[in-house]
């Protein structure tokens, strides 16, 4: 795999040159088009009508860029599912298309279409929205102003960074769980759990978590630089973020537990404690992914005791942010549930 900043201008010089795997920081102009967008455009070329933007040789970013804030020139602007779009790309692609940019696969006639026409598909993190604002310095909206944050705009983009997911040659970085063979990301993820429960038990005994706090914070910057940085599927990477989303939204319930009074973190503290033991446990099979049937069962164990709690009427009558906790303990086992009946 090799790294390249490349200019969208001279996209035929380097398209390609590009392999699976490459990381890439474009500079340049791409456009942002959704389902919406893709049907007026597919219609306009049905009807043999004018472009809102020439598409020879360009980028579309399957985007829907948030109003712009912070004195940034867009606010979130993360990538959609590209499958959405794959029964439009075919006719674009043979139109002069030659880049698309989104998250997850595609189906096979939009690869072939690929290759007849040459043209790559990007992957850029879901979930990474707010650092993708940071690499655009320009948005203008060209086209479809009615269909708001899916118009079609124009985007000047700096060092925007994407990895190649399908190359010219169709060569794809499809391939369920890869990295489980190469990379040990389950590990930082049990970490953070273990962080969680060590930090949740200091609570109950009133001992400072200032240190475990910030230990968490790092490991999850450690974890989000790697991700970025390191050689890894999209689509796996993908539900890394997630598995990372949920612990730091765990992460928050615990802090602001330790925020409440005296008597009222007690309540429900044992079952909480086992819960997040639990997590640990999951985390652990996780990692090792060799006996889906025993994680899936730690799974949904852990995920009846969490509904056991949550519909408790004696518990529903409490507005405490302790059922906070369990709420996302029971969002991560879920999470974890989907990733393994889906790459099973």
């Amino acid at each position: 795999m090799k790294e390249y900043y490349l200019d969208t201008n001279n996209i035929n010089e380097w398209v390609e040159k590009l392999e699976k795997g490459d990381r890439v920081y474009l500079t340049g102009t791409i456009y942002t088009a959704r389902d919406a967008a893709h049907k007026k455009i597919v219609a306009l070329l049905e009807e043999n009508k004018q472009l809102p933007f020439e598409l020879k040789n360009s980028i579309i970013y399957y985007a829907g860029p948030t109003p712009e804030k912070n004195g940034l020139a867009v606010g979130s602007i993360g990538p959609t599912t590209s499958s959405r779009m794959d029964k439009f790309a075919p006719l674009l692609l043979d139109s002069g298309l030659k880049s698309m940019i989104g998250k997850g696969g595609r189906n096979q006639d939009v690869v072939n279409s690929m290759v007849r026409n040459k043209a790559v598909y990007f992957a850029a993190v879901g979930g990474a929205g707010a650092l993708y604002s940071g690499a655009v310095t320009k948005c203008e909206v060209i086209a479809f102003e009615e269909l708001g944050c899916e118009s079609v705009k124009r985007l000047t983009v700096k060092d925007f960074p994407v990895t190649v997911a399908i190359d010219a040659n169709g060569k794809s970085l499809f391939e369920r769980w890869v990295f489980i063979k190469t990379f040990n990301y389950f590990e930082m993820l049990k970490q953070m759990s273990s962080l969680n429960y060590e930090m949740f038990c200091k609570i109950l005994n009133n001992e400072p978590i200032s240190k475990l706090r910030i230990d968490f914070v790092a490991l999850q910057e450690e974890l989000f630089n790697k991700l970025l940085g390191e050689f890894i599927a999209p689509i796996e990477r993908e539900d890394i973020f997630i598995l990372q989303k949920r612990l730091e939204e765990e992460f928050i319930a615990i802090c602001s537990f330790s925020l409440l009074k005296s008597r009222e973190k007690f309540f429900l503290a044992e079952d909480i404690s086992c819960l997040l033991k639990d997590n640990i446990s999951i985390f652990s099979e996780l990692k090792n992914f060799k006996t889906p049937k025993k994680l899936l069962k730690l799974v949904k164990q852990s995920k009846k005791s969490a509904i056991k709690l949550l519909t408790s009427e004696e518990y529903n009558s409490e507005k405490s942010k302790v059922l906070k906790i369990i709420e996302k303990i029971f969002s991560l086992c879920c999470e974890v549930e989907r990733i393994v009946l889906n790459n099973n």
